[in-house]
């Protein structure tokens, strides 16, 4: 069947036929909307359950494709939602034959819903996208997905949220064109595979078969020639390049690392004139004589006070962004620039480890950072170095470090908390390394 018209978020994509997806879909909907025959959008397996009952023969392959994908599941008693449910056959399908305590479908198409509703009232639908399932935690302990996850935009999203909304060991059971291709890896930090099968012969001796039962079975010419050449179409596909395949993945028992004290570190890249704002740093340079604080070496200017035009964008994007850093830390009190100096390193000059004190935010901005890094300390260091030496890691990370080193670069803004202890390494260049530091505080 017509692969194309199970979407998720795909209003933008065009189809072969210069459409969006979303309009191809609508397009189909109304299509079979006037016949009302068919109740499927999938693909068939063959051979044909033979659970099915009579009024379920017209699309019988189809059917079996839903029955197939359970197979050897237990779903007694169980809640099912099928993802990207289109006009609701399979759902139907499986509600009937499967002693399920509960189903439910949704889709992105609101057309699809509304003929869902209309024609399977013991079966609640919903119109929602497969990146945000408006359902509750961990509520459903089986997911069907059948043939819309190769449209979907964000996959990652898709597995995040069935995983939110499946029990723990609950399974979300997949059939797709091409599945083992598009799967990728992006379910592995939400689920573990259990079964991979491939079902290409299945689903193409499905549209061999449907070529003829369709043609002896469905009356109206302009929809079993609509039919017949899909599944001539499919058919062909699958014996030349296209695979098929049924995934069956459980839900993974989700293992939460808790970070209790993260260290908020900003960074952000502006677009200033770096190389005039250095200019006027050096002419400051020969003008006054250097302030040594935490500098070994090199020229650090006072206190920054009165008008300094070239640095007017500086003091503007540093309020901006020091207001971002205070969001994120959730301070009441409005911030504003206590002190800016510049600080000019040159070759083997260097800043000692050192807080600034009296701070809210601390921060600097670089105009020429050559290759000297700026070392962050652990605040835990004195006590991490004796279990957590080095010698008993097998590497560093940000848990077990104990100490992080930025190399900045050109343009680039860091700000963090002005009691977070640093230091900046010697200047190795024979050229100047040239920065502006800051502290924000009420």
């Amino acid at each position: 069947m017509k692969r194309v018209v199970k979407t998720i978020k795909t209003e933008g994509k065009k189809s072969s036929h210069g459409l969006t997806v979303m309009q191809e879909y609508n397009n189909l909907n109304m299509f079979y909307n006037k016949f009302n025959v068919v109740k499927f959008q999938n693909h068939g397996f063959y051979p044909k359950s033979n659970f099915l009952k009579q009024e379920d023969l017209l699309f019988k392959y189809e059917a079996t494709m839903y029955l197939e994908l359970l197979k050897d599941i237990k779903t007694e008693n169980l809640n099912l939602l099928d993802i990207g449910c289109g006009r609701g056959g399979g759902i139907n399908v499986l509600k009937k034959y499967l002693k399920l305590k509960e189903a439910n479908g949704c889709d992105i198409n609101s057309m699809a819903i509304d003929y869902c509703e209309e024609n399977y009232k013991d079966i609640d639908f919903k119109i929602c996208s497969s990146e945000k399932l408006t359902y509750e935690n961990e509520y459903f302990d089986l997911i069907t997905n059948v043939e819309s996850f190769h449209l979907y935009e964000n996959k990652e999203k898709f597995f995040k949220e069935a995983s939110r909304v499946l029990k723990t060991n609950g399974h979300l059971l997949m059939t797709d064109i091409n599945l083992n291709y598009t799967l990728g890896d992006s379910f592995k930090d939400y689920f573990e595979v259990i079964d991979i099968i491939d079902i290409t012969h299945n689903v193409a001796f499905a549209c061999k078969h449907n070529i003829k039962h369709f043609n002896k079975n469905i009356k109206n010419e302009e929809m079993k020639n609509h039919l017949l050449d899909l599944s001539k179409h499919k058919f062909d596909s699958y014996l030349k390049d296209n695979t098929y395949y049924i995934v069956k993945l459980i839900k993974k028992k989700i293992k939460k690392i808790m970070e209790l004290f993260p260290i908020p570190l900003h960074t952000e890249e502006l677009n200033l004139n770096v190389k005039a704002m250095a200019k006027y740093c050096l002419a400051m340079k020969k003008k006054v004589k250097s302030y040594n604080v935490s500098n070994r070496g090199g020229w650090q200017s006072p206190r920054l006070t009165g008008k300094h035009p070239p640095l007017n964008d500086l003091f503007k994007e540093i309020l901006r962004v020091g207001g971002d850093y205070q969001k994120i830390i959730a301070y009441k009190d409005p911030l504003k620039i206590l002190s800016l100096w510049v600080n000019i390193n040159g070759h083997r000059d260097h800043n000692i480890s050192h807080i600034h004190p009296s701070t809210v935010i601390a921060g600097s901005f670089y105009l020429k950072p050559t290759n000297s890094a700026i070392v962050f300390e652990n605040p835990c260091l004195s006590i991490m170095e004796y279990d957590w030496a080095p010698c008993f890691l097998t590497e560093y990370n940000r848990y077990n470090s104990g100490a992080w080193t930025i190399n900045p670069t050109a343009n680039q803004l860091l700000m963090f908390p002005g009691w977070l202890r640093h230091r900046v390494e010697p200047n190795l260049s024979k050229e100047y390394r040239i920065s502006i530091s800051f502290n924000l505080g009420r």
